[in-house]
């Protein structure tokens, strides 16, 4: 209760309801979440209480998500990052973008939602809460968006890992970041632009050579038998082959499959370092 009366300006507030929330009195979970918290649009609040109140409400978690994310992002300057943005909104049922700045200036808006991932992020794997940190629906609305960005960039500056690394941050082990990625990766050819499926590619990628770094790195027994039973050769194959199924035409995403494709080989040579210790 004292967090939202914080969060709404405390005192300063001229509301009579606003200043009760300073009162001695408690109030209800349910009165705090929908005459407070869900009313004034505190949309990470509202994920703390149902996390207390262990309310495992699939779409009422999503919106809120979705309204976090979309509150977090500028307009685009262009018309395909626009159109992307606006679409996203409409089938969400949120509003649109609020935030100043464009969204083709990536690191900008890329570094509020991080925070915004680890911040509810800590708290809810500290309470063993994780229905209301859904990691499938973040890393794939988060990298579609980012997918989006690069395209609409022309592949300027691509930041392949600020979701991964974020989810990480807040608590996601690295086994269950590659298990979401590998299933990312073999839904990615159904229908998906070209820069989605690369954006996938190339996190999946990145995340894999980050694995295997801090699984070295660690050399603890435990961590490498996580490696091994959890890193297979065969969904890294699955990532080779949709990689060869990749044919954009702008240069820029050429050079980016490219790119993944090294870096891919790259990351199977030090993942086979890793299951032969």
């Amino acid at each position: 209760q004292r967090r939202i009366f914080i969060a709404l300006g405390g005192g300063n507030v001229e509301s009579e309801d606003v200043r009760a929330l300073g009162c001695d009195g408690l109030l209800t979970w349910s009165e705090l979440y929908n005459d407070f918290t869900r009313r004034y649009m505190l949309w990470e609040l509202c994920l703390v209480i149902m996390m207390h109140c262990n309310h495992n409400d699939v779409d009422e978690i999503t919106f809120l998500w979705h309204s976090i994310i979309m509150r977090e992002l500028p307009l685009a300057n262009t018309e395909e990052g626009q159109a992307h943005l606006m679409g996203l909104a409409q089938r969400w049922g949120v509003s649109g973008p609020q935030q100043s700045g464009t969204f083709e200036d990536g690191q900008t808006w890329q570094n509020r939602l991080a925070m915004k991932l680890i911040g509810v992020g800590e708290e809810v794997f500290q309470s063993n809460s994780k229905y209301v940190f859904p990691v499938r629906l973040l890393s794939l609305e988060l990298e579609m968006i980012t997918g989006t960005l690069s395209h609409t960039t022309q592949y300027r500056n691509p930041r392949d890992l600020w979701v991964a690394d974020a989810l990480f941050k807040a608590g996601v082990p690295y086994d269950e970041l590659f298990n979401n990625y590998s299933g990312l990766v073999n839904v990615a050819g159904q229908n998906w632009p070209v820069e989605h499926q690369l954006q996938i590619l190339m996190s999946f990628t990145r995340l894999l050579k980050d694995w295997v770094n801090h699984t070295k790195n660690m050399a603890d027994p435990t961590q490498l038998r996580i490696f091994r039973l959890q890193c297979s050769q065969g969904q890294i194959v699955t990532a080779h082959n949709a990689l060869l199924g990749l044919h954009p035409n702008e240069p820029g995403a050429k050079d980016m499959v490219a790119r993944t494709k090294s870096d891919l080989n790259e990351a199977e040579r030090m993942a086979a370092e890793v299951w032969g210790m």
